[in-house]
């Protein structure tokens, strides 16, 4: 399968350097290629759709389409099974009222056509799979469902920061040897050796979808700190011309009921586009471990299978390495991460595994002006409480006193000090006004791309030291992480 940024290349709807840019931009804020290139500016999203739909080879959702969205269909399919396979029901086809067209962030698999096709009462030979694109498909689950999107997948009236630095690399990064975190198919977490094969596991449960705002609004003013910001639309319907081959053809025809342009192919067939917890087990829960996923109490490291030579035959000898010890290694195992979930699983592993650890709050938020977005972390409502963190960064608070100078800020919290986007704040995370804070900006090239946030009740201890030194073993990890993204 062509690879997405071939495909847009090819078409000449980007050139190399927006894709490098767009490339760049997803070490930092994650999400997918296309959802960058659209946030920067460089692409429409009906664009996009269309190059989606050649690449998997099936119709494309366009604006157009979910501007027709049947109501009635949706409500059919319960929000959780909407949710579980990223699916939003359009319509039925405008010359076929058996068969039913869904939009769908990826093409589904059979058992996935099965469920949907079982709560919109039809055969699953009858459903239409029509490709979206990701922040259109969030947009259309929280309209229709009410499911809100992560602040990833909403979008302040600016774009994103572009031009993001690549600096050079260290003489540290050469050495390919050390430690790696992986998740394995169940979401298990560990640290494993570089060249250890893991062990395989069950199927991965359904991800959960992360509570954020169901507004959709367009913002004049940064919000002080909200689990609902508001935010501008970035679904609008935009008409755009693509080369006129088969895949296009097959991207256009995607109808309802209401469209009577919509085409046959040659065969007359439709074209279509117990006792309460304590706050420490509370705490657990939501903490990625060293060892294991979050919320599971699994063994501390992954097995590795190494093949061992014997007179008779080779066979397997499973191993357990050991966890890394002190916080050199633990800074070493950060920026010889290998992708930017990697180095942040790593960082809020770290922090909450610490001995008799006394943070009550720990955070990474990914910068992106005006505001720092909350993207990993641990505190007492857990990590949806992270993902709706939306602080500004241009009014005062301990986020952007640190953001604004450039460097680690740690704070004996004084009532007379505190602002208002500081209480606001602690109050999102659940916590009671903790009295030592400390902010350490991950630094890439001597701009400040992510911010590592902690707090505790009482004196934070060793997790001080160790998360400033995390904090530029992060930085190191995402400049070679941009510099892969160039090549």
């Amino acid at each position: 399968m062509p690879r997405l940024g071939e495909i847009l290349l090819q078409l000449e709807l980007i050139n190399e350097e927006q894709l490098h840019e767009a490339l760049s931009a997803q070490v930092i804020y994650g999400g997918r290629l296309g959802t960058n290139l659209v946030e920067a500016g460089h692409l429409q999203l009906d664009q996009l759709a269309k190059a989606l739909a050649r690449r998997h080879r099936v119709p494309a959702a366009l604006g157009a389409h979910f501007d027709r969205c049947d109501a009635a269909i949706q409500q059919r399919v319960p929000s959780e099974v909407a949710a579980k396979w990223r699916a939003v029901p359009i319509g039925r086809l405008a010359h076929d009222s058996r068969r039913l067209a869904i939009a769908v962030r990826d093409p589904l698999p059979e058992h996935g056509r099965g469920e949907l096709a079982f709560h919109l009462d039809i055969d699953s030979e009858d459903l239409v799979q029509a490709i979206a694109p990701e922040l259109r498909i969030h947009y259309h689950l929280e309209l229709g469902y009410k499911i809100p999107r992560a602040n990833r997948f909403l979008r302040v009236k600016s774009r994103i920061p572009t031009g993001l630095p690549v600096p050079p690399a260290s003489v540290e990064e050469t050495d390919l040897t050390g430690w790696r975190f992986e998740r394995d198919a169940s979401g298990k977490g560990s640290l494993v050796k570089a060249g250890e094969a893991p062990v395989p596991s069950t199927p991965a449960a359904p991800p959960e979808v992360p509570r954020a705002s169901s507004e959709d609004k367009t913002i004049d003013q940064p919000p002080v700190i909200a689990t609902s910001p508001p935010w501008e639309r970035h679904d609008t319907a935009v008409d755009v011309e693509v080369d006129d081959d088969d895949d296009d053809t097959a991207a256009d025809n995607l109808g309802t009921r209401s469209d009577p342009a919509l085409r046959l192919d040659d065969q007359g067939q439709p074209l279509v586009p117990s006792a309460a917890p304590s706050a420490e087990q509370e705490r657990r829960k939501f903490v990625p471990s060293l060892g294991e996923s979050s919320g599971t109490q699994a063994t501390l490291a992954r097995i590795a299978v190494r093949q061992v030579a014997t007179d008779s035959a080779i066979r397997a000898v499973h191993v357990a390495p050991p966890r890394p010890a002190g916080p050199e290694e633990l800074a070493r195992t950060v920026r010889r991460a290998d992708s930017r979930d990697k180095v942040g699983d790593l960082l809020i592993a770290a922090l909450g595994e610490l001995p008799g650890a006394p943070l009550d709050a720990a955070a990474i938020l990914v910068v992106r002006p005006p505001l720092a977005i909350g993207w990993k972390g641990f505190c007492e409502e857990g990590p949806a409480a992270i993902e709706s963190l939306a602080v500004p960064l241009d009014q005062p608070g301990v986020v952007a006193d640190a953001y604004q100078a450039a460097q680690v800020r740690v704070v004996e919290v004084q009532p007379a000090a505190v602002t208002v986007v500081d209480e606001r704040m602690w109050s999102v995370l659940g916590s009671r006004p903790p009295t030592r804070v400390l902010v350490a900006p991950i630094i890439v090239a001597e701009q400040v791309i992510c911010l590592l946030y902690l707090h505790s009740r009482v004196p934070l201890g060793p997790a001080e030291a160790l998360a400033i030194t995390l904090a530029d073993a992060a930085g190191t990890a995402f400049g070679r992480l941009l510099r892969a993204a160039q090549r």
